[in-house]
């Protein structure tokens, strides 16, 4: 990768062949990303390498020696891990996270850190050693802002601080490659492209077995709990991924959930939130579970950000265990006495009428609509469709993406989503994600003309 930047900036006429062959040598010496040794070390400016990060990478680039952060958003993840990882969160809302990282972070990184800030990650590259300066004056500083170089002492900065960011210049193709047919598809309320989730199971009658959901994407750890609680008399149902256990929680109406935090398809932890924030499923006690976060405790009280009832790490003592579903069942069925009730057609009521609203053109009314229908059933892929569509045409991309995305975890074969979201990655400059998601456009595409579209679109990204 470093060879290749390398051959990017001397053919932008950013730095010498001698230059950049100096650069390749130090890095052999001591090894270091070479956009982070050309700045550090050889005195080529940042934006210019930052600018050849963002084409090669096809992600958009945060040139940090212009930019002004705020230590409560650097501060979402921990200084150390920071430091380890090679990551800086410099931007944050209710919903997501921008931060920057010295090379493409690896779905385990990503997941990690969404899991620390309880928000959804929008990833930018950052030359390596300004990353590491900007860490340094982290350490070395009290105050709230942490300028940049080119941030001059006096500089009105807005209340969320002052990025710079350099966006994947677009390509030409791309520019007569969306023409009406390729623009962003309506949304149906109903069809063929939606898995219609079953309605919830009716409340178990008092003295009633209570039903206990096993989530576990390793079928001997899931095992060894069911075995432990069996005794119990409980009913126990069990699910290996995210998708099985939305499915499971919406037939078995489970009373407790013991549920891994890392699944395929849909994280555990996204799982807890959605139900923690439902009064339709927040009387569910979660005991979550995780052998991967360890690290991350003192970052994020789980059990604060998420809404989990009792966090344990794993290996945990399964006699524990036992004890603590018991203790907890009871005092859950003395304090509620069951689950609430709820109108089984009363989000279908709220979609009907979010999907009304947008039609007119009234976005607020249909984000609020939306939000009062998830707060209901926060499984509802068409409303988080509807959700981000309004978004979207509000300008606010990145809130419309992570609902996309969200929609794509309860519907994930949904060829309006698909399309949408890879337009919003292209316009963002994620090529890469575009392109995985056009792929997955492709998949689910029902009309052969629009097939054969995407796929000269794709074909076009590989050669370029």
């Amino acid at each position: 990768m470093g060879e290749r930047l390398g051959e990017m900036l001397v053919a932008r006429g950013v730095c010498s062949a001698e230059t950049r062959d100096h650069a390749l040598a130090l890095q052999r010496e001591q090894p270091a990303r070479l956009g982070g040794i050309l700045v550090e070390k050889l005195g080529v400016a940042e934006r210019a390498v930052a600018e050849a990060l963002a084409a090669q990478l096809g992600t958009p680039a945060l040139v940090l020696r212009e930019s002004a952060l705020l230590r409560k958003n650097v501060e979402l993840v921990p200084a150390e891990v920071c430091r380890t990882e090679g990551l800086l969160p410099v931007d944050a809302d209710e919903l997501t996270v921008k931060v920057a990282f010295t090379g493409p972070p690896s779905s385990r990184l990503l997941t990690e850190v969404e899991f620390a800030t309880g928000r959804q990650v929008v990833a930018l590259v950052a030359v390596e050693s300004c990353l590491k300066d900007r860490l340094r004056q982290l350490r070395e500083t009290e105050g709230e802002l942490l300028r940049g170089e080119a941030i001059s002492p006096d500089a009105r900065v807005p209340p969320g601080g002052h990025l710079v960011l350099i966006r994947p210049a677009p390509r030409a193709e791309d520019s007569v490659e969306i023409d009406v047919d390729m623009g962003p598809e309506p949304l149906p309320v109903d069809g063929p492209t939606w898995k219609t989730p079953p309605k919830p199971a009716e409340v178990p009658p008092a003295g009633s077995r209570p039903r206990v959901l096993v989530v576990d994407d390793v079928p001997e750890l899931r095992a060894m709990v069911v075995r432990a609680l069996s005794p119990d008399g409980y009913a126990l149902a069990e699910a290996g991924t995210g998708q099985e256990a939305l499915s499971q929680i919406q037939v078995f109406a489970p009373q407790l959930i013991v549920l891994d935090a890392m699944l395929p398809e849909v994280h555990g932890f996204e799982i807890c939130r959605a139900l923690k924030r439902s009064p339709a499923w927040q009387h569910i006690v979660v005991i979550m579970v995780s052998a991967i976060y360890k690290g991350w405790d003192y970052a994020r009280d789980i059990q604060d950000v998420y809404g989990a009832d009792l966090f344990l790490e794993k290996p945990f003592n399964v006699a524990f265990l036992r004890e603590r579903v018991r203790t907890m069942l009871e005092a859950r069925s003395a304090t509620t006495g069951g689950a609430p009730g709820t109108r089984p057609d009363l989000s279908r009521e709220i979609r009907d009428e979010a999907h009304t609203l947008l039609q007119m053109g009234d976005l607020p009314g249909a984000l609020l609509a939306c939000a009062n229908g998830l707060t209901l059933d926060p499984f509802d892929a068409r409303l988080h469709a509807i959700q981000a569509d309004a978004y979207a045409r509000q300008g606010h991309r990145q809130h419309a993406m992570v609902a996309y995305e969200r929609a794509l975890q309860f519907a994930p074969n949904s060829y309006p989503v698909l399309k949408n979201l890879a337009l919003l990655y292209e316009q963002e400059g994620l090529r890469r994600r575009a392109a995985a998601a056009w792929q997955r456009a492709l998949e689910a595409c029902p009309d052969v003309r629009m097939r054969e579209r995407i796929r000269a679109r794709l074909l076009m990204e590989l050669q370029t």
